[in-house]
């Protein structure tokens, strides 16, 4: 009989007592197992951040277009203008033996082939944005170099007399890949630019239609109660 007596007290008492922090905070640094009003400051600061960088995450890559997006075939057309440059330069760096580094050019082909696909489906055009920029920058300090080069050695002719025909002509063709990866890059960069400024255009717009709607509103429910207690 005590026994059973004292078995309901210790359930009641194990559901009824309220639980501590430590209990409650089943795993240290989890914001989804621990309630609010049992987190200090520092907790609740760094939730609130966490959430943003995974909002900024979240808005990089599903950030699309409401406007389409121009010259899609052409961005193919850059990927098969870059296949012949890369085999080059992978052929030169095979020659020197330095193939690791390579594969850069090869690893930058099926980036562009990746980033034509979605910019094709109009998704993560942030992204696509950031690595036109990328590829912009370092396809101008290539170009620089390259033209260093053939002015120290006063012009193609002397770089023809040196090395012969066929690495005068990959090395002038790889130059050219990285002259139009310029252009390339800066025109998707600013047709990306520009279709995001219009969709954020659009966008306020549309919020600011949507708040003119509701304060004309506002007064037309009001006086039709009035109207109706009356």
């Amino acid at each position: 009989m005590a026994d059973s007596a004292r078995t309901p007290q210790t359930q009641s008492g194990s559901h009824g007592a309220p639980r501590s922090a430590a209990e409650l905070e089943q795993v240290e640094g989890s914001s989804d197992l621990v309630p609010q009003e049992h987190m200090s400051q520092a907790q609740l600061m760094q939730l609130q951040a966490m959430e943003e960088l995974e909002q900024q995450a979240d808005e990089f890559w599903n950030v699309s277009s409401d406007y389409p997006l121009p010259a899609k075939n052409l961005y193919l057309v850059r990927v098969l203008l870059l296949v012949v440059p890369s085999l080059i330069i992978v052929y030169y760096f095979i020659r020197v033996t330095l193939f690791p580094i390579g594969a850069v050019p090869l690893v930058y082909l099926v980036m562009h082939m990746w980033l034509a696909m979605i910019y094709r489906a109009n998704r993560s055009v942030k992204l696509v944005l950031l690595a036109n920029v990328v590829s912009g920058v370092a396809a101008a300090i290539m170009t620089a170099f390259f033209t260093y080069v053939l002015v120290t050695l006063h012009g193609p002719q002397t770089l023809l007399d040196r090395v012969g025909m066929f690495y005068t002509v990959t090395l002038l063709t790889v130059m050219a890949s990285f002259a139009l990866e310029i252009l390339f890059s800066l025109f998707y960069s600013l047709a990306v630019r520009r279709s995001l400024r219009r969709s954020k255009r659009k966008k306020a717009e549309e919020e600011r239609q949507n708040a003119e709607e509701q304060k004309v509103a506002e007064p037309n429910a009001e006086a039709s109660q009035a109207a109706e207690q009356g």
